[in-house]
């Protein structure tokens, strides 16, 4: 019976623990993309180069902070349409 209750009970606290370690990572990484985009001079991941074209950036993202830059490219014209 003892077991049958440590099931019942651990498995959702299990469960939700993995879910809140989860999120915090998430928040915790993107805290770093954003201190990445307002260090490199931009308020979004998407910002104007020097010939004032729009340049999409995508930094390599951890807990520990930004490890680098995976791209720095132009800014699609097909992802305006994808957003309101």
């Amino acid at each position: 019976m003892l077991l049958i209750l440590v099931f019942v009970i651990g498995v959702p606290v299990l469960l939700y623990m993995a879910w809140l370690v989860h999120r915090g990572l998430g928040r915790l990484c993107v805290g770093h993309a954003r201190r990445f985009a307002a260090r490199d001079g931009s308020r979004s991941l998407s910002r104007l180069d020097a010939q004032k074209q729009r340049r999409l950036i995508l930094p390599s993202v951890w807990p520990f902070g930004v490890r680098g830059t995976v791209s720095d490219e132009v800014h699609p014209e097909s992802y305006d349409g994808e957003w309101p």
